[in-house]
């Protein structure tokens, strides 16, 4: 026995080919023929011997295999699916707008976040509320009470905490990952799918005249068709998935790498089978001449390629070659799968159809605008603000951008980038770090900009976006008591435009936080000094609002922002803010969380402070301080669910939970997330519930 057929004896169990089952019904008819008596009735119709009636079941079985692949890859999308049900059902009751009396509950967004729109010219929210004449029309306008809050369906077990353990996240870097327990849960259930069809009553070991019943390589090819056709519709950004689960297509790239990779072993060992039996009999060249072996080769190198160029180095060294490789690879590995054999016809129509699909759908969402290029010196960034599209987006979503002005190819490479302006402003806001090609490009593009008559330094170019996508999906942060975005580096841009969308519509009353902090994490104070302007005038404006809505008998909401500067010496604390009273300490890894020099605010006063006063609904509460220190995500997290469940008591309110969200590397992500699971039991009962959000960059 060969190498290859001991290594199947041990994967598989009994089955055949196509070709084999032709021959044994070619012999059976003629023997039948031979032996038949009486009257001439042939017995050519029913198999006489148990090798052919075993030939005949497992050929039978080879093509249902397929279709339970479909059958128990829809049915464990149905699993995830009722997970996220009650979430969809408020999210759709809300924006239903159903009124209750004067009030009516808050818009759900479900009508927004498809297609970018040019609005109307915005309206600054302090201009309402400032103006004198504007009070009689506040009053009388029916408010809008914010949404009701629905708990997971699985937060209920006692166990739910531990579905955010990252058991992979210890193991060393080459194979460490940061899937939680509920993602590896469903990863195992692919692989309990993938083996089971592969495996079942299936054997590789060579055909013998006893036993013919061997030699299955067809099975291995069926699942991988049928896998293909999950992949797919996993990988594509139309994804029709992703509204079953209420995820973004970003969110499900997981299961897409793992679902390719299946179907390149699949792939693998359809192909190795054949070709050793080819070798093993002689006939190589004659079936290479076969159209349909010649394109099932073509299907073949085309898998082979994407899977090379998606090698997380040679993906991160040559993205280009990445995207490229995956457009035309997926176009020509449908093609040959199409011509390969007549029973892959439907699944490659499926995979083309799919495939299709998302590219019109993309298209629908692809806007062509003018945008200002303007760099960011220090923090190597790209601000591109788009004044046309001022909505149609929801806080928290991205979108993908192309620049033609760079050429060919670079001006075809689209990359993602979060949207950090609210939606119905003053326009569509993007900042780009520079940390590839592309960026880096973009960045030194932004930098030969001139300078304007009013003194600013930039440049006008034309780029097509394609969006919004992504996102939070059925969580609303408005129905929240306490809202947490934690942010490293660039992710400061999500948590921005979640954070100015929650102050802006604040004034509607559809906002149940009275605060929302951002916790920014940055290396160096070089890296932060450029968005301290942008920072400190988000948190001027929300200042501005709060006294607004605390004389017009609105609920205020609060805007507090936090950084930390984690490769700063305490004994030199960064400058980019003028000293002022330290206010009461959030928490960090180091030793003199409460000392003046631990926490640095500007001296207008604008340090966040705990709401646990009784003046807290009157109290100016929003502003910004820095911290020369790692924060202690737990710390934070446990002062936070104290302040809310004080002040819910205070109103004599029941508290509506935190929630936490967490944009930025993979072990700050992870870092927050384990804050989250390791949060005391008895605080998470009192503040009802915590619940964590991520958006990990990378792959």
């Amino acid at each position: 026995m060969s190498v290859t057929a001991t290594i199947a004896n041990v994967l598989y169990g009994p089955t055949m080919t196509l070709l084999d089952l032709a021959k044994a019904d070619a012999a059976a008819t003629s023997t039948a023929a031979a032996t038949g008596g009486g009257g001439g009735h042939a017995k050519s119709s029913k198999p006489d011997t148990p090798s052919q009636r075993a030939r005949l079941a497992r050929n039978a079985l080879d093509r249902e295999m397929p279709r339970d692949v479909l059958l128990g890859a829809m049915a464990i999308v149905l699993l995830a699916s009722l997970f996220t049900l009650s979430r969809f059902l408020v999210r759709l009751y809300s924006s239903s707008s159903k009124s209750r009396g004067t009030t009516s509950v808050s818009d759900g967004n479900l009508a927004r976040g498809w297609f970018l729109q040019r609005g109307k010219e915005p309206v600054s929210e302090s201009t309402i509320i400032d103006n004198e004449k504007s009070s009689n029309i506040v009053a009388s306008t029916p408010r809008t009470g914010p949404p009701p809050r629905t708990l997971p369906l699985l937060s209920s077990l006692p166990w739910s905490s531990a579905l955010l353990l990252a058991p992979l996240s210890y193991l060393p870097k080459p194979f460490r990952s940061y899937m939680s327990v509920n993602q590896l849960f469903f990863v195992l259930c692919l692989l309990f799918l993938t083996v089971f069809t592969l495996t079942y009553r299936s054997d590789l070991t060579r055909s013998t005249a006893t036993k013919g019943n061997g030699e299955d390589f067809m099975r291995s090819g069926e699942v991988a068709m049928a896998l293909m056709v999950v992949a797919i519709a996993l990988g594509v950004r139309g994804n029709v998935i992703g509204l079953c689960v209420g995820k973004g297509y970003e969110k499900l790239r997981i299961f897409h790498k793992f679902i390719g990779r299946m179907v390149f072993v699949a792939t693998v060992i359809h192909t190795v089978g054949y070709f050793s039996k080819w070798i093993r009999n002689g006939d190589v060249s004659a079936h290479g001449t076969l159209g349909y072996v010649i394109w099932g080769y073509v299907a073949l190198i085309a898998l082979c390629i994407m899977v090379v160029s998606s090698i997380p180095v040679v993906r991160d060294m040559y993205y280009g070659f990445f995207k490229v490789s995956h457009v035309i690879g997926v176009i020509l590995m449908i093609v040959g799968l199409g011509l390969h054999r007549p029973q892959a016809e439907p699944y490659a129509i499926a995979c083309g159809a799919i495939y299709g699909a998302s590219i019109l759908f993309s298209l629908t969402k692809t806007r062509f605008a003018t945008a200002r290029l303007e760099a960011m010196p220090g923090a190597d960034t790209t601000l591109i603000t788009i004044p046309e599209l001022r909505s149609g987006w929801r806080a928290g979503q991205h979108v993908r951008i192309r620049i033609p002005a760079f050429g060919i190819p670079r001006g075809l490479e689209s990359h993602p980038f979060s949207i950090a302006s609210a939606p119905n402003g003053d326009g569509l806001v993007l900042m780009c770090k520079a940390a590839g090609d592309w960026t880096t490009e973009l960045y030194e593009y932004a930098c030969q900009g001139s300078i304007t008559e009013t003194g600013e330094k930039g440049r006008n170019v034309t780029v097509v976006l394609e969006g919004p996508h992504g996102g939070l999906g059925n969580i609303m942060l408005e129905s929240f008591s306490s809202v947490i975005l934690v942010a490293g580096g660039s992710g400061i841009t999500s948590s921005l435009g979640q954070a100015t969308d929650l102050i802006a519509r604040a004034p509607t009353g559809a906002i149940r936080p009275r605060v929302v902090d951002i916790v920014w994490l940055v290396r160096t104070e070089e890296i932060a000094q450029p968005f301290m302007q942008i920072l400190l005038d988000h948190v001027e404006d929300a200042k501005r609002f709060e006294r607004n809505a605390i004389q017009r008998g609105l609920a205020p909401v609060a805007l507090r922002i936090h950084i930390y500067v984690t490769r700063c010496s305490l004994d030199l604390p960064p400058s980019l803010l003028p000293y002022a009273p330290s206010s009461e300490s959030f928490g960090s890894t180091t030793d003199d969380d409460k000392s003046e020099e631990g926490e640095i605010a500007n001296v207008t006063g604008a340090t966040p402070t705990l709401a646990r006063t009784n003046t807290g609904k009157t109290q100016v509460l929003s502003g910004i301080t820095v911290r020369p220190a790692r924060p202690s995500f737990i710390s934070i997290l446990s002062n936070i669910a104290d302040e809310t469940v004080a002040r819910s008591a205070r109103e004599d309110v029941k508290p509506k939970g935190v929630i936490v969200t967490a944009c930025g590397p993979g072990p700050m992500v992870h870092g927050v997330s384990e804050a989250v699971r390791l949060f005391e039991d008895y605080k998470k009962k009192e503040v009802g519930g915590v619940e964590f959000e991520s958006q990990m960059f990378g792959w």
